[in-house]
């Protein structure tokens, strides 16, 4: 709140001034920054439109049009729009290898973003390979135990977790996470980050305990960085969710389920990716709490939406076609769970010729 009063300050005195033009927008730059940190999609993506717009219309390339475009692809990205968000990164790559050179780490930070929605899409090969070219970048120009190169570590190894690569992912996650603690301190967001990515293996390793406690420690990180209701803070309580679901302890997994997707949904949207992945997980609990009426409409809601907007083999998709048609048998609709049964069985992987 005080950020955005004094930016509203700031650019209502820069737009009084003569000859202020391009410090006002780089000020309104600032604002769309803090709109989307707050997870205010939508008003972020109006003021940076605006200055986007502006500067186009000087007519030239410049470092001020490239922050702008930069910022308006993350707030996007962060809207669940990523068709748009990798066209403007897209642009941006090529405007900073024109303005910067192709060596530069401002390069590397654009490889990252188009990275991440290759990743959110579910096309992890891909992504994994425009966050190594990334870190290639990051390490030779700040050295392997800088701050930029722990987050690029983050993204190689969730894209190496997501192809059940997990000895490489831990790897890569226990290197960011020493840097992370030595750069920032043991409560900092940026380490919350990192212990989020080691309990998900943790869980792909069936260690529940070793992920509960990292998952809380996540969660206590975010609730006292990001009061009141943030996407990540909902994460963190998802994921803290599946521990006790692994666990056969339902009734604790329930209503932290509901929580996360109340952060999903107040933040994010209801049609956003979080959003879908968070009623897919609520219907699973349910219906491994047999409670197969109730998960239907929860994991049909989820996979609507996901499949909007991932590719339709998609991990969270593939689990919610396996759990659809559970549920239906189990409610004996016998033809609503062949359907599933056999969309599953199309986008199983191919065993090799």
């Amino acid at each position: 709140d005080e950020a955005d009063t004094l930016l509203r300050e700031g650019i209502s005195a820069l737009e009084r001034m003569p000859g202020q033009a391009m410090a006002a927008a780089d000020a309104r730059v600032a604002r769309g920054r803090s709109l989307t940190e707050r997870g205010e999609y939508a008003p972020a993506i109006a003021v940076l439109d605006s200055v986007v717009a502006t500067l186009r219309a000087r007519g030239s390339e410049s470092t001020e049009l490239l922050d702008a475009l930069g910022e308006l692809a993350s707030a996007r990205f962060y809207a669940g729009d990523y068709d748009h968000a990798d066209t403007l990164n897209l642009e941006v790559l090529a405007m900073t290898r024109r303005i910067f050179g192709d060596r530069h780490p401002r390069v590397a930070e654009d490889l990252m973003n188009l990275g991440a929605t290759e990743q959110e899409r579910g096309n992890y090969p891909e992504a994994e390979q425009y966050f190594r070219d990334a870190l290639a970048r990051t390490v030779a120009f700040h050295g392997e135990e800088h701050y930029k190169t722990a987050g690029n570590l983050v993204y190689v190894g969730r894209a190496l977790l997501l192809q059940n690569r997990l000895p490489e992912a831990k790897q890569a996650f226990e290197q960011s996470l020493a840097i992370r603690e030595r750069v920032f301190g043991a409560s900092h967001p940026n380490v919350a980050n990192t212990l989020n990515e080691l309990g998900s293996l943790a869980i792909r390793e069936s260690r529940y305990d070793e992920a509960e406690v990292a998952f809380q420690r996540v969660l206590s990180i975010y609730q006292q960085a990001y009061p009141g209701s943030s996407y990540r803070t909902g994460v963190a309580t998802a994921n803290l969710a599946d521990t006790y679901l692994y666990r056969q302890d339902f009734r604790r997994a329930e209503p932290l389920y509901r929580q996360a997707l109340a952060h999903y949904i107040a933040t994010q949207g209801p049609e956003h990716l979080n959003t879908g992945i968070g009623y897919i997980k609520l219907g699973r609990c349910l219906l491994r709490s047999g409670r197969f009426r109730a998960a239907v409409p929860e994991t049909e809601r989820g996979y609507a939406i996901v499949a909007k907007i991932a590719s339709p083999d998609v991990s969270f998709l593939q689990a919610a076609r396996l759990d659809l048609s559970i549920a239906f048998d189990s409610l004996g609709d016998a033809a609503t769970a062949t359907r599933y049964r056999a969309e599953r069985e199309q986008y199983l992987p191919k065993p090799a010729q």
